[in-house]
């Protein structure tokens, strides 16, 4: 899997949960061995070796996340 692959499915799940934790436990979720998250997020995840693309996803999701607040 591409790591832009990886990115788009923890985006989706990242919006999806973003309801039920706050931004920061999502991402805690996903570093914690023991995650709740899909295993397909878990893995895309850990897919992700390029600190450029971190930072893209983190950024894509912060921006949907001032959207959604302010709505």
């Amino acid at each position: 899997m591409s790591e832009q692959e990886a990115k788009k499915i923890i985006l989706k799940w990242l919006k999806e949960s973003s309801e039920f934790l706050t931004p920061i436990r999502l991402f805690f979720d996903l570093e914690n061995r023991n995650s709740e998250a899909p295993r397909q997020v878990v893995e895309a995840y850990l897919a992700i070796e390029n600190r450029k693309v971190e930072y893209e996803l983190l950024a894509e999701f912060a921006s949907w996340g001032l959207e959604e607040v302010v709505e």
